[in-house]
């Protein structure tokens, strides 16, 4: 069945998010405990924020390399941008995003849907797959 708006609409936790090489090995850059949530409202806009597991705290007196540490952990999926579907691809033109070099990039996922799951695919040139797995609800992730 073809993916339509009603499939995406709402709030979505972060369930896991990998990459998968050829051979089917599979890694997690932002950790197997990562978080974060996407939103897509119905006239267009979405947000979506990952951050890293494992993240501490610099408190409000942290030195700037623990600072850093918390920046780097708060990942580039950090941004608003406006959506549209292109048959079974969403594809998000960023507005506002973590790192402003990023404004005005379009970023194109695969969809697959199953119910209140939710897959996004991408692949690199090197054949390496890019799988971000939402689940529906209100949640932040393995951390809310």
């Amino acid at each position: 069945m073809a993916l339509v708006t009603d499939d995406l609409l709402g709030a979505w936790q972060l369930a896991e998010m990998y990459t998968e090489k050829a051979d089917g090995f599979r890694a997690w850059p932002m950790g197997w405990d990562a978080g974060g949530a996407i939103l897509y409202t119905a006239d267009g806009i979405m947000s979506a924020t990952v951050v890293a597991g494992g993240r501490t705290a610099p408190g409000p007196n942290g030195d700037a390399a623990a600072k850093a540490a918390a920046y780097a952990s708060y990942f580039n999926y950090n941004y608003v941008a406006r959506w549209r579907l292109d048959g079974d691809t969403v594809v998000h033109t960023l507005v506002h995003t973590l790192d402003p070099a990023m404004v005005g990039m379009e970023l194109r996922r695969a969809v697959e849907h199953r119910g209140d799951i939710m897959f996004f695919r991408g692949a690199s040139p090197d054949g390496t797959a890019s799988v971000i797995v939402w689940r529906r609800g209100p949640g932040t992730g393995r951390h809310g």
